[in-house]
């Protein structure tokens, strides 16, 4: 898996937010693992841990735009240190053009310059002037996902192997009469051992995926009714609430966090509907598994129905966060049906 950090200026972090989405089908192929400064937790200081996120990083994704160049901490730091790794050969950078701005002459070491280097989407054509924003991500994290497969032809699995059962043998005599044996695949895959970050790794994405997922379905509940208002705050790293009002009084809400109940579990994820500062309670939860191919979370509590599908099944990061909503969801319909 390769792990990517976004670097970006904190005025562009809502399209940044639509990139981080859009990379979400990398890494449920197993390609990537995303990083950038909103996973921090608590207490951590902050120049150390990018730094170090920073320098753990196989792929850095520069997201250029007027507001990037202008933050020395963008411009003299990360890109810098970004740049100084690719020379030595020990990542890639992708420049992400964002925003119309004159990107392509920024001095870098040695004399080169910024257009120097990759650049996507397609010609380097800026991604807020697309017709479809959509369509312009997409186009980036194609050519992303080529350049990392191009790079590492087992960078979509790189654990996983398939072994052939029988060696390919040209031109040699065999008991069926001489002719040569033909190479067959088996489907037999050595089984995955996930480690700590893995696990780890999965959590940090699959928690901006909820929180973009929560985020986004409370702005559609108020476009589709006039009555309905809500609120949605990220309390830090590892904690955010969404609310919903109906005619200005409070319908329900919910708490989402990560780990705190126990010391010994830090990964699994928190629902509840008490949206106080406490973090010692929950109305749902979700535990992190793994069996031999994957990761994936499991619903703790008491399982519902869906229809006809009980929700007790594996549940990527997706999943988990349209079974979280429908959590909350089924608290409003209870408190206002």
């Amino acid at each position: 898996m390769v792990t990517v950090f976004i670097s970006y200026a904190h005025s562009d972090e809502k399209l940044k937010d639509q990139l981080v989405m859009h990379l979400a089908a990398l890494r449920r192929e197993g390609i990537v693992g995303v990083w950038h400064d909103r996973m921090l937790k608590p207490g951590e200081h902050l120049d150390h841990a990018i730094e170090a996120a920073l320098a753990a990083s196989d792929l850095i994704i520069l997201v250029i735009s007027p507001a990037f160049i202008a933050s020395d901490y963008c411009s003299e730091r990360e890109m810098v240190r970004a740049f100084e790794r690719a020379a030595r050969g020990e990542a890639k950078v992708v420049a992400l053009i964002l925003r119309p701005c004159r990107w392509q002459n920024v001095p870098l070491m040695n004399g080169s310059k910024l257009g120097d280097f990759l650049a996507v989407p397609k010609d380097g054509k800026p991604i807020i002037t697309w017709s479809v924003l959509d369509e312009a991500f997409d186009d980036a994290v194609t050519s992303i996902r080529s350049l990392i497969l191009d790079s590492n032809q087992e960078a979509s699995d790189p654990s996983i192997k398939t072994i052939p059962a029988t060696v390919v043998v040209q031109n040699t005599p065999t008991s069926n009469g001489g002719n040569p044996v033909r190479g067959v695949r088996s489907s037999f895959r050595l089984p995955r051992r996930f480690t700590d970050l893995d696990k780890d790794t999965f959590v940090d994405d699959a928690f901006e995926v909820m929180a973009l997922t929560f985020k986004e379905n409370l702005l559609n509940l108020e476009q589709e009714n006039d009555q309905v208002r809500t609120r949605f705050q990220r309390v830090d790293a590892l904690c955010f609430t969404s609310s919903v009002y109906v005619e200005g009084n409070m319908a329900g809400g919910a708490k989402v966090f990560r780990g705190g109940i126990s010391r010994q579990d830090n990964n699994s994820v928190y629902l509840s509907y008490d949206l106080s500062s406490a973090r010692n309670g929950h109305n749902e939860w979700l535990s992190v598994e793994t069996d031999s191919s994957e990761i994936y979370f499991k619903a703790g509590g008491m399982p519902r129905f869906s229809g006809r599908q009980r929700e007790d099944q594996k549940m990527d990061a997706e999943q988990a966060a349209k079974y979280l909503w429908s959590t909350l969801i089924e608290q409003i319909e209870s408190r206002i049906g």
